[in-house]
């Protein structure tokens, strides 16, 4: 999995995020599979999630995206960095000290998924 994370200020929250959710279906089209945001005040973070780096390059070189970056009111240039997932664990599973350890997946660098 790769996760396209994406940081950028704003002038208007509300307005972004209407503009946001109208991207959609392009974010989609790249291969997309969901988002997370968070902010804190006009900072936004945006973490989308797409099958492998070259849908996540792909995304960032539409130009649609620069159009809806001009209509969302974005302060400045957004910082993207396009990463790999490394190690994902899920503490809801969590077992006990006694138990064998449940939830946990580590992805080497080959691609290969090992669960542990």
């Amino acid at each position: 999995m790769t996760t396209l994370i994406t940081r950028h200020r704003v002038r208007d929250f509300d307005i972004w995020r209407a503009v946001f959710a109208g991207h959609q279906d392009n974010r989609r089209a790249h291969g997309a599979t969901g988002h997370r945001i968070y902010r804190i005040g006009d900072d936004v973070t945006v973490l989308t999630e797409f099958p492998d780096r070259a849908s996540a390059e792909n995304f960032l070189a539409d130009p649609a995206l620069r159009e809806t970056i001009a209509r969302a009111g974005f302060i400045g240039t957004p910082d993207t960095r396009i990463c790999e997932l490394a190690d994902d664990e899920d503490y809801r599973t969590l077992p006990t000290a006694e138990a064998e350890p449940v939830g946990h997946q580590t992805v080497p660098q080959s691609g290969a998924t090992l669960i542990s």
